[in-house]
């Protein structure tokens, strides 16, 4: 058993802000990697670690309220500065959960619905990354137990976690080490308590679901969201690519709420979250390894988190709609992502020339090109800049929005194409490891007012030889 000191932040007052800081990286790094993995991870091990340090307090009057942040600030504290490092990666299938509703129209909690949300995030300490692959409710699969191919998110319906679990195995190759359920309620609670999420929404969505309870109206535009309306939000799935609009919705969702969580305001909201977590939050992980995971979070920036989804298309088998997996393209992505998946196996596009730097086959990676600038033809532009350099571009369009800094959207995690293409590009880009792009492609450039600028004024040639500009 954990043995929690109740003394050590009664220290000078010059530790106490050192203590204060490092307080402030643990909760900022943990709501950064609990965000990308589902909100209520991050809460469940708040609540977790305050169990055990209650547990580990012999005397009452040391014990921590619930409702106490400065209670969960010693604890958290207290507790990570002792726990065991995670010293291996873990992988933590991610569940949120349908409402139920019985056949008179009765909200029903207590009966399994098929999982609305399923991703399976991998937390690696030793190159101190996340990665979360986020798998279509609609993707066809045969379900483990069962003599027959369902959706995946059947599993959940038919036997809980566990089965949830077992089909997810089978499908990724990947083992799945530990789980954590999030009720409907869970999310829309929590997103109360952060007091909203920021989001883009990239169209107006309108529809009546009778069945499931849902009104959703939302209107297009920045705003921020309540509880309510993220979970409209997340759930809208009536757009040209149905289940799929939804899962990037849902990592663009994510990037919001770590956003969010990053505000130094967010910290004393920590007791309203973890009394949302107790009554809303699944999870089979003990405090010890809740507490390894927090360690772990200390060392986690936002730009080293990827978010990935499931390759595919769209197919319509005995009457009904599924999303049926590219197993090439699946075997890749899953492979890059879980070093411990069957499917893992070296890069095939990269190489190693003569003085050993790496290089890569830039035919083989499919690019999306996206004009988000008032420039006319700016994408053509960039486009035909590429194709002259090698690489293969497939789609050119209008974005839907515009940026003033260009976009590199990795919608497939190869990373690895990454400084090659901003290479090609001849300017810094904003990276984005997520599934938001177009996702036929792997990677989504969306050029942006920077990159206009660019061509207009370009950088002054350098004459290799002399070193000197031209």
């Amino acid at each position: 058993m954990m043995e929690l000191k109740n003394n050590n932040l009664k220290n000078k007052k010059g530790k106490k802000k050192k203590n204060n800081k490092a307080m402030f990286r643990i909760i900022s790094g943990v709501l950064i990697i609990f965000a990308s993995s589902g909100l209520g991870i991050f809460a469940s091990t708040f609540h977790n670690v305050l169990n055990t340090y209650n547990q580990n307090t012999t005397h009452e009057d040391d014990k921590i309220s619930l409702g106490s942040f400065a209670g969960i600030k010693k604890a958290v504290s207290d507790a990570i500065e002792i726990s065991e490092p995670l010293t291996e990666p873990i992988n933590v299938l991610i569940l949120g959960s349908d409402i139920g509703y019985t056949r008179s129209g009765k909200r029903d909690d207590k009966t399994p619905t098929r999982s609305d949300t399923m991703m399976l995030a991998r937390l690696d300490p030793l190159n101190k990354t996340v990665s979360v692959l986020s798998i279509p409710r609609d993707t066809r699969v045969l379900i483990p137990e069962r003599r027959y191919y369902d959706k995946i998110n059947a599993a959940f319906a038919y036997g809980g976690e566990q089965l949830a679990r077992k089909a997810v195995a089978n499908l990724t190759g990947v083992p799945v080490n530990h789980f954590v359920a999030l009720k409907v309620n869970g999310l829309i609670n929590m997103v109360d308590i952060l007091g909203g999420v920021e989001i883009d929404v990239e169209r107006n969505m309108r529809y009546v679901d009778h069945t499931a309870k849902l009104d959703i109206d939302i209107k297009k535009g920045v705003q921020v969201l309540d509880g309510k309306q993220a979970h409209h939000y997340v759930r809208f799935r009536h757009d040209e690519i149905g289940d799929i609009g939804r899962v990037q919705r849902q990592q663009k969702f994510i990037n919001g709420v770590v956003s969010k969580a990053l505000s130094p305001a967010t910290i004393v909201k920590l007791p309203k979250l973890v009394q949302s977590a107790q009554e809303n939050v699944i999870t089979d992980m003990s405090n010890k390894e809740l507490l390894k995971i927090a360690n772990f979070a200390r060392t986690i920036k936002k730009e080293d988190i990827k978010m990935v989804m499931l390759p595919g298309t769209f197919g319509n088998i005995g009457g009904a709609s599924y999303w049926i997996i590219n197993e090439e393209s699946s075997k890749e992505v899953i492979g890059n992502l879980f070093p411990d998946s069957v499917y893992a196996q070296p890069d095939p596009n990269a190489s190693q020339d003569p003085s050993g730097i790496e290089q890569i086959n830039k035919r083989r990676y499919r690019i999306t090109v996206l004009n988000g600038s008032k420039e006319p033809r700016l994408a053509s532009k960039a486009s035909k800049m590429l194709r002259s350099q090698g690489w293969s571009i497939w789609s050119i369009a209008e974005a839907k929005s515009d940026v003033s800094k260009t976009q590199l959207i990795v919608q497939t995690g190869k990373t690895k194409a990454i400084p090659f293409l901003t290479e090609s590009l001849g300017l810094p880009v904003d990276v984005v490891n997520a599934s938001v792009g177009d996702i036929f492609t792997d990677y989504t450039i969306i050029v942006g007012d920077d990159f206009a600028e660019y061509l207009k004024n370009p950088p002054a040639a350098v004459d290799p030889k002399s070193d000197k500009l031209q």
